[in-house]
């Protein structure tokens, strides 16, 4: 089980701040012991969040929301011991689409000293990060049916040094169903 606790402030701005935790220990990512097993670890971590609308009102034709988060983790189980993300979120983007959004972020993803060190180990180079740039945009195109596609670019995928860089192109179908006031 993984479980986040946040507590925070909505308002006019958002901010938050959370723990989480998964409830089994999980492998390291490099130690081991005598036998060679992985040795067990809690994976957990801490982030923090801020939104805040930097243009347009809530009931305008047009909303901007620029938004920052950061958090690091134990390091050892997963790839990343932290990271944060920038962007913004253009809501009602486009006349008279009242669900259209668009959204322009950069996420930063800091490689845990394990994990480079597993990496390295076997031979390949590591960079302290990847970074990625994200473009999507989401509308609500019929009563139950949302589509999202979404552009990714990662530098240094995998924190492998002198890696090309990894574009990705997904398209999200959401079909929801249920009870309409």
């Amino acid at each position: 089980v993984l479980a986040i606790a946040e507590a925070g402030y909505a308002g006019d701005s958002h901010f938050a701040i959370g723990v989480w935790r998964y409830s089994q220990d999980q492998d390291d990512l490099f130690a081991v012991d005598g036998f060679g097993n992985p040795l067990q670890r809690s994976a957990q971590g801490v982030y923090a969040l801020a939104e805040r609308r930097i243009a347009g009102e809530p009931d305008g034709p047009r909303t901007v929301t620029g938004f920052l988060r950061a958090g690091i983790s134990d390091g050892r189980t997963t790839p990343f011991r932290g990271g944060g993300q920038a962007g913004v979120l253009v809501e009602r983007v486009v006349p008279g689409r009242e669900n259209s959004q668009l959204s322009f972020g950069v996420n930063v993803g800091l490689l845990g000293r394990a994990f480079r060190n597993a990496t390295e180990a076997g031979g390949t180079p590591t960079t302290g990060a990847e970074t990625q740039l994200e473009l999507t945009y989401a509308d609500q195109i019929g009563p139950y049916l949302q589509v999202q596609p979404d552009l990714q670019y990662t530098f240094n995928p995998g924190g492998v040094a002198g890696a090309d860089g990894a574009l990705v192109a997904t398209l999200r179908f959401t079909l929801s169903y249920g009870m309409q006031d």
